[in-house]
């Protein structure tokens, strides 16, 4: 009976050290990337996931990896975060404005995050010029 109760303290000991070490914990990223103006979808976007060294004050973000949009604007990436990095995600399509210099949206680490990305429409002014008054 000793025995057994030894030998299940060691086990529940060694798990418990191996699960202390570990400093990495899966994130994921799912959501949706839309037209700001409108609320549609916006289809085959490119997504980005940006970290930053948070011991580095001056540091940008960079891009840690990228995922393609679905037809209907949709995304999900999974990942590895290290504690040493604050995470935030961005977007771009074509016709639309990158969101990646202002730092795009926040992740939270270790978590599920659902996110709805936001993507300002470029514009485009047509104007049809008619000189109703000539001078000559």
């Amino acid at each position: 009976m000793k025995t057994t109760l030894s030998v299940f303290i060691s086990i529940a000991l060694m798990l418990t050290g191996l699960n202390a070490c570990k400093k990495d914990a899966t994130t994921t990223v799912s959501g949706r990337v839309t037209d700001a103006t409108t609320g549609v979808a916006v289809p085959n976007a490119t997504v980005y996931i940006q970290r930053r060294n948070t011991s580095c004050f001056s540091c940008n973000a960079g891009t840690f990896a990228s995922v393609k949009a679905d037809s209907k604007g949709n995304f999900v990436y999974s990942f590895e975060a290290d504690k040493d990095f604050s995470y935030s995600i961005a977007a771009e399509a074509n016709n639309y404005f990158s969101n990646k210099p202002s730092g795009g949206i926040g992740i939270d680490s270790y978590k599920k995050n659902s996110l709805l990305v936001p993507l300002q429409p470029i514009a485009w002014l047509k104007l049809h010029v008619k000189n109703t008054a000539p001078f000559d």
